[in-house]
């Protein structure tokens, strides 16, 4: 039965347990489950021993995941692997890295602060860790690490379409502003042989873009609100922008701006908010902006207003097959 057919308060309820699944996948991730059944380990005495954990409750949790299709019991309490729990391989580039981030113990003290956000406008991670985001990842070098590797995590699964969309062959040289450790340039270079990149971020960001790159990448490190190096003709942003309210990403625009030659381009990749009742994943995005940050997810009339107000010419916006579409600014 999909979900048209179901009465609207199994709907409704399918809704509001969500908690049911996404929680044990964090768990399995957490425990490496997954890559112990890859090695071979598939039985749940061994899996529990491995684990460290009790076999009987480790079963519960494994029948629940694979209930849903994530794992597959066979004979014996035995598991194997289907495609849903190849994503919860500890891997490269896994979507393992978003699900870690969105349910750890730091994230959900921010999510319990969702009312006081909605109340008063303020970001719930604030008043949970005393602090912004920013300056928090600064200081909790584990939480950075898992972080880190959530955004690099979109390299697969959100930047690839980035990639294989933007047309690059007018652009020398692209800066990616915010790049974290340069996993959008390398595939717009892989794309592109003739391509020069360069990657500017935080220092504590940026140094792992130095590490395992196929490219000769520049490596730039500083605040975007400080100033932006200058030998690019194009700028990327990928879900930057969307992290800043108005003020602030207007500042991160006219560093741009001011580091571009004339006719020099900005491409900011984010969420557009569409019409309104339709599915919209930037929609549910907004309110872990909401949540997390000062941010917010725009429609089309507020980028414009956003490019415009940083004296950038408004060319459109281009959609990928992803959440994700490429706004374009030039100067």
């Amino acid at each position: 039965m999909n979900s048209d057919e179901m009465p609207v308060s199994a709907q409704f309820l399918q809704m509001a347990t969500a908690k049911l699944v996404t929680k044990p996948m964090y768990v399995a991730a957490k425990l490496k489950v997954a890559d112990h059944i890859k090695n071979g380990i598939t039985s749940i005495e061994a899996l529990s021993e491995k684990t460290r954990t009790d076999s009987s409750s480790l079963y519960r949790l494994l029948r629940a995941l694979s209930s849903v299709g994530i794992f597959h019991e066979t004979e014996n309490k035995n598991f194997s692997l289907t495609p849903l729990a190849q994503c919860l391989l500890d891997e490269p580039d896994s979507p393992r890295g978003m699900l870690m981030f969105f349910n750890d113990p730091a994230h959900d003290r921010a999510w319990d602060q969702l009312l006081y956000s909605v109340k008063t406008g303020e970001a719930g991670f604030n008043k949970a860790a005393g602090k912004p985001i920013f300056d928090y990842l600064q200081e909790d070098e584990k939480f950075s690490d898992i972080f880190n590797t959530a955004m690099s995590s979109n390299a697969k699964a959100i930047h690839g379409l980035v990639a294989e969309i933007l047309d690059t062959s007018s652009c020398g040289t692209i800066y990616d502003i915010g790049g974290g450790q340069g996993h959008l340039i390398q595939l717009l270079m892989d794309k592109n042989p003739d391509l020069k990149g360069g990657v500017f971020d935080l220092p504590h960001v940026v140094e792992g873009a130095r590490q395992g790159s196929a490219h000769d990448i520049e490596i730039f490190g500083g605040s975007f609100f400080e100033g932006i190096p200058t030998g690019a003709d194009a700028h990327i942003m990928s879900f930057i922008i969307h992290d800043w309210d108005d003020e602030s990403s207007l500042a991160i625009l006219r560093n741009c701006y001011d580091a571009l030659p004339a006719g020099g381009k900005v491409f900011i990749c984010d969420c557009v908010i569409t019409e309104p009742n339709q599915p919209n994943f930037g929609a549910l995005l907004d309110i872990e902006m909401l949540v997390m940050t000062t941010g917010k997810e725009r429609t089309e009339a507020e980028f414009k207003a956003l490019v415009e107000g940083a004296s950038f010419n408004f060319e459109g916006i281009t959609p990928t097959p992803g959440p994700h579409s490429i706004i374009t600014g030039s100067k």
